[in-house]
């Protein structure tokens, strides 16, 4: 089933927004109908000047997918002149495929991947004596993210934010830390 996203605001900003919103409820109506197995989600968009807004979108999708295994999603981006049977024809197959980000670039289809860069960056983003807060800081990206600034940058504060009271291993993490001099504190908070 075809559903368009579209939004008459005057602004890109609100545009954005409107078509965002316009996703999240397409994805909670579906979820809503308690779907028995998987439900394919092609995020259909037109080669546009600004990818970023494409991206949020993109993100959109995939954290639905996160959050609930019954969503697969796939962001695909069309460019060219092709006709419809065209189009359609290749969405078909792309509904086939596991590729989570398709782009058609001239009749060229083309694949999102990560590639891992092994090098050590050339400098880190952390500001020495700066203060950090990371939500969702107790699981394994938040401290992970926190030991690389403490370590990173002298005399920064990181201040980890999330919902799970610290269990006994984190707040020895979180002591060992403190017993070599970094500022990091916890939150416990509804987020």
């Amino acid at each position: 089933q075809a559903t368009t996203l579209s939004s008459n605001a005057a602004t890109t900003d609100d545009r954005y927004a409107d078509i965002g919103w316009q996703l999240i409820e397409g994805l909670q109506r579906i979820l809503a109908d308690k779907p028995r197995g998987p439900v394919l989600v092609q995020l259909v968009t037109a080669d546009a000047r600004d990818d970023v807004l494409l991206q949020g979108l993109g993100a959109v999708l995939k954290t639905a997918q996160l959050e609930n295994p019954l969503i697969r999603g796939q962001q695909i981006v069309l460019q060219g002149s092709d006709d419809a049977a065209t189009w359609m024809e290749r969405l078909r197959h792309d509904a086939a495929a596991q590729d989570a980000e398709v782009r058609y670039r001239d009749g060229v289809r083309q694949v999102g991947v990560i590639a891992e860069d092994d090098a050590p960056p050339e400098q880190v983003p952390w500001k020495s004596g700066g203060v950090y807060l990371v939500t969702g800081g107790t699981g394994g990206l938040g401290l992970t993210f926190a030991d690389a600034i403490v370590r990173g940058a002298a005399g920064a504060r990181v201040i980890l934010v999330g919902r799970s009271p610290l269990n006994l291993e984190k707040t020895l993490r979180l002591r060992a830390w403190a017993d070599t001099g970094f500022l990091v504190d916890y939150r416990q908070a509804d987020c």
